[in-house]
């Protein structure tokens, strides 16, 4: 009997593994494919203007929650908004309420992308893939992309796990890298929280709180990571995520003792700044 529920035992824990492992590769292939389309806006009818990836790298209604859920024009088109606000500039007034003061900023952000998107109604917008060099899809621009998603996160969890600090705060550094901390512009993507509630990074007020930024570009995080680096001798560039933070971090180096002591720093910074954060909610 005993032999008996530890062959069920290994067969449920593989089962486990394989379950998790359809999960991963699953996400890994949505997230690749989500982020490879946008779309070349020439006529602007086919596009949506918040759902559809056409000004940057991410749709509208991620880059900009708030405005989106008080929007009237959710279903509208590129060229449909245009036409609405007129044929020479964007005007989005369409708003089911007034704006907040931080709202009016994110609204002046937009237009300012905008001011450089010009129509042509004689040509049709064009569907682009990101990962080729002639903008055509391919299931093995895919698969490189996947593999090289699955390196990166391997370097990146090897440089991470190191039991150097408590595990809830190496979690906490992997789900940051990630953009999975529950800052509030990504809970207002989920729709967590209440409309008209500010979603302004909470330490400088100034930006959207998004990971990256309240955790390394707000100037109180830049400041903070600029004296520790600085009580190491260290010079350093700000960099644009908290992934190459990471890779930069833990490349650096140092002896055995001072590379302990050094890579601990990196997770107690990390974790003090959300601590910090929290403290002003």
């Amino acid at each position: 009997m005993r032999e008996s529920r530890e062959v069920c035992s290994k067969e449920e824990e593989e089962e486990k593994k394989k379950k998790g492992l359809k999960r991963d590769l699953s996400s890994s292939i949505g997230s690749i494919l989500s982020e490879g389309f946008r779309i070349q806006v020439h006529s602007g009818t086919e596009t949506s203007f918040w759902g559809h990836v056409w000004l940057g790298d991410r749709s509208l209604k991620e880059e900009f929650p708030r405005l989106f859920l008080i929007s009237n024009q959710r279903e509208s088109s590129v060229s449909l908004v245009k036409q609405e606000s007129g044929d020479m500039v964007w005007n989005l007034h369409y708003w089911k309420r007034r704006l907040n003061v931080w709202e009016t900023n994110q609204s002046e952000e937009l237009h300012r992308r905008l001011e450089l998107v010009n129509l042509d109604q004689s040509k049709r917008d064009v569907l682009q893939w990101k990962w080729t060099d002639d903008k055509r899809f391919s299931s093995k621009s895919v698969y490189n992309q996947w593999e090289q998603t699955v390196h990166s996160r391997n370097v990146l969890l090897g440089s991470l796990w190191k039991n150097l600090c408590p595990p809830k705060v190496e979690i906490f550094s992997w789900m940051a890298i990630q953009e999975r901390v529950s800052t509030r512009s990504v809970l207002s993507s989920r729709n967590i929280v209440p409309e008209g509630q500010s979603i302004s990074c909470r330490l400088c007020s100034l930006h959207l709180e998004m990971p990256d930024h309240v955790l390394l570009h707000c100037q109180f995080s830049w400041k903070t990571w600029s004296v520790i680096l600085d009580w190491w001798h260290v010079t350093w560039v700000c960099p644009e995520t908290l992934s190459d933070l990471v890779r930069w971090w833990f490349d650096t180096r140092f002896r055995n003792l001072e590379k302990n002591v050094w890579e601990a720093s990196f997770y107690a910074t990390l974790w003090s700044l959300w601590l910090a954060r929290n403290d002003c909610v």
